[in-house]
């Protein structure tokens, strides 16, 4: 297999608002998602594809984004985007450490994205389900749903 690396929200340290702001736009998400995944599968198209890490934003993530009810938005979301792109694995950093951990280092108590992955693998299992979204032309954020086709 192919594995690759991604932190789609750029540095944890100095762009708060823009943090805040990508995490909730659906096609900034679909960008990155979709690209790597093209690039990667053109060149190797007979190879499992892994997203070997990713955690968000790189330098141990935003204190004050990554590790919080935000953070489960584009984790989710690149969740499920990776599977509809036929990656077999996905491999998020971290378990505990940093700020993009899913369980934190002190109370030893889970983040909001411990839970997402929970809800994730739960409601998911191994089928993938294919839900197109339209985006608000105004702001890009995803309001309603067009169609749903399960495979």
């Amino acid at each position: 297999g192919v594995s690759w690396h991604a932190y789609p929200l750029g540095p944890g340290y100095g762009n708060v608002e823009n943090l805040n702001e990508w995490m909730l736009q659906a096609d900034f998400l679909d960008k990155w998602a979709t690209e790597g995944s093209t690039t990667i599968s053109t060149q190797y198209p007979n190879l499992k594809l892994v997203m070997g890490e990713t955690g968000g934003a790189y330098n141990s993530g935003n204190q004050e984004a990554s590790n919080r009810f935000m953070d489960a938005f584009w984790y989710l979301h690149g969740l499920g985007r990776l599977a509809q792109n036929k990656h077999s694995m996905f491999c998020r950093q971290t378990f505990i450490g940093g700020n993009y951990e899913l369980v934190d280092k002190h109370s030893h108590g889970p983040n909001p994205s411990y839970f997402a992955a929970l809800l994730f693998k739960r409601i998911m299992g191994r089928e993938v389900r294919f839900v197109d979204i339209v985006a608000d032309d105004k702001d890009g954020i995803a309001d309603k749903e067009a169609s749903h086709d399960v495979r």
